[in-house]
């Protein structure tokens, strides 16, 4: 019974159940989680299914399996060149890449075990795909619970280096996108209370993980719109959307 929500830049609510506009057992979603905005198409993880909607029909034009992977919770992903799609895998702790025109699916091979994997972006410039991890899959840790990690891929899309991480960079983190100047934005759940709060990560090591606190409850994965630069958060335990001026 999942579905996907239209909202205007504004916070109204201009469609409650815009996807899947076909509500046939094919299109039906049951948990959908990370999107991805690819032309017309908008892809979108369900539980072990990478699904693909046309905005302009709104109508399933693709649909991948990766249950064949003993995949059961695909969470975030990014794309890449606008062909591939890095997808993460919370509780397998990997990361898959999609190639959407030979509709094949590999697991990424990375050159050091990962955590239970959240938020994932892909740099167009740097070529680096980021990401972050929480070492326990239990909202309310300590700080050392979140990290960030910085990948390379090496020789083909099959495999990855890490080139840099980041330990202790939140609770429980969730979403994480770029910023214009190179940083990272992180959404940490902190507890279950309202102390959500973003982390901001700078490339160079040296530089002190920011703590921007916000004190929403329930911080999900979220869409930072760089013309705007307006942050729109998901309040996953709230039903909510909230919007910020960052």
């Amino acid at each position: 019974d999942g579905y996907i929500s239209k909202l205007s830049k504004a916070g109204e609510l201009l469609d409650a159940k815009f996807l899947p506009a076909d509500t046939s057992s094919s299109s039906r979603l049951n948990s959908p989680t990370g999107m991805q905005v690819v032309g017309d198409t908008l892809f979108v993880n369900d539980v072990s299914r990478i699904l693909g909607f046309s905005l302009s029909s709104r109508r399933l034009i693709a649909e991948w399996d990766l249950s064949e992977f003993g995949v059961t919770f695909l969470n975030d992903m990014t794309s890449i060149r606008q062909r591939y799609l890095a997808v993460t895998a919370t509780e397998q702790k990997a990361i898959f890449i999609l190639d959407t025109q030979t509709e094949k699916a590999i697991q990424l091979k990375v050159s050091e075990p990962l955590a239970f994997v959240n938020g994932i972006a892909f740099d167009e410039k740097t070529t680096y795909l980021y990401l972050n991890q929480n070492l326990a899959a239990t909202i309310g840790k300590d700080d050392e619970n979140g990290e960030v990690l910085a990948l390379q891929f090496v020789g083909s899309m099959r495999s990855a280096k890490v080139v840099w991480k980041r330990k202790g960079a939140g609770k429980f983190l969730d979403g994480l996108s770029l910023l214009g100047d190179g940083s990272l934005l992180l959404s940490d759940w902190g507890g279950w209370g309202n102390d959500g709060n973003f982390r901001r990560v700078f490339p160079a090591l040296s530089s002190p993980i920011k703590s921007l606190p916000v004190g929403l409850k329930g911080m999900a994965d979220f869409y930072y719109d760089p013309s705007s630069r307006r942050i729109y958060v998901p309040q996953l335990t709230e039903g909510l959307v909230t919007a910020f001026q960052f």
